[in-house]
């Protein structure tokens, strides 16, 4: 119950006395108030009996109002958390341009963050978090891969011949898919999004890699693989991350 509905139901008690409010209020103590309830009541009946009871704790609710951080050993909150993560993917550009598709780095290749902390602490999985106060998904999806990876190259490099080459993330900016994350003391709902690493072709550079990137922030490692590599030791991929990448695949 709110702090207004509350006040509707002790209207008719604010002509006789605060005692009467008090009773009410024992009377009805199965009932939980949030902050915002209880401040509201005792403005209208500022009475130490009228606060005695609702400064008890097993009148007091948890707020759901303002986000909080979730571990695995806090109690679940009664609603899941909105989180996101980013599928980033890589394509030699070679492998547009020539015959050498059937060489290993022509093979697409997605980014992974190993998980410096729990939940999945030292599991393998994408870059991503929970959607901060304010911000877009995608917005949150931007922020957590600056925070957890370092490193990018700049939006323009110039080579040995002088010619300016693109090396930047073209970002989709709406969410491709969305999965689960479910364990003990934490549910989050993730929103997908995906991103792609553009880079020009080096005549020069057959077997051309993605951005060398160190982790940061949360993420103790980050590395490239391809497809089959992911799907081959699955066993160290947090649940639902090859499903996430397959899709993104067959939408590419």
């Amino acid at each position: 119950m709110n702090g207004l509905a509350l006040l509707g139901w002790l209207a008719t008690l604010a002509t006789t006395t605060t005692t009467d409010a008090f009773s009410w209020l024992q009377m009805n103590r199965a009932l939980r108030f949030s902050t915002a309830a209880r401040r509201h009541v005792l403005s209208r009946f500022p009475s130490p009996l009228v606060s005695r009871v609702l400064t008890r704790p097993s009148v007091q609710k948890q707020d759901t109002t303002t986000p909080r951080a979730m571990s695995s050993s806090s109690s679940p909150p009664g609603i899941p958390q909105a989180a996101v993560s980013v599928v980033v993917r890589y394509q030699n550009p070679h492998t547009n341009t020539t015959t050498t598709t059937t060489s290993a780095a022509a093979a697409a290749q997605y980014l992974l963050i190993q998980r410096g902390k729990e939940p999945s602490k030292g599991m393998w999985s994408l870059a991503g978090g929970r959607i901060e106060w304010g911000e877009t998904a995608w917005e949150g999806a931007q922020r957590e891969l600056r925070e957890e990876t370092t490193g990018w190259p700049d939006t323009t490099r110039s080579d040995s011949t002088t010619t300016t080459t693109p090396s930047c993330l073209q970002w989709h900016p709406y969410p491709f898919t969305s999965s689960d994350g479910i364990g003990s003391g934490y549910h989050y709902v993730i929103s997908q999004f995906f991103a792609q690493v553009l880079v020009g072709v080096d005549p020069q550079e057959q077997e051309q890699q993605p951005p060398a990137l160190q982790p940061a922030d949360d993420a103790a490692a980050v590395g490239w693989f391809t497809l089959d590599h992911i799907r081959s030791h699955s066993h160290n991929i947090t649940t639902g991350v090859v499903r996430v990448i397959e899709r993104a695949e067959t939408l590419y």
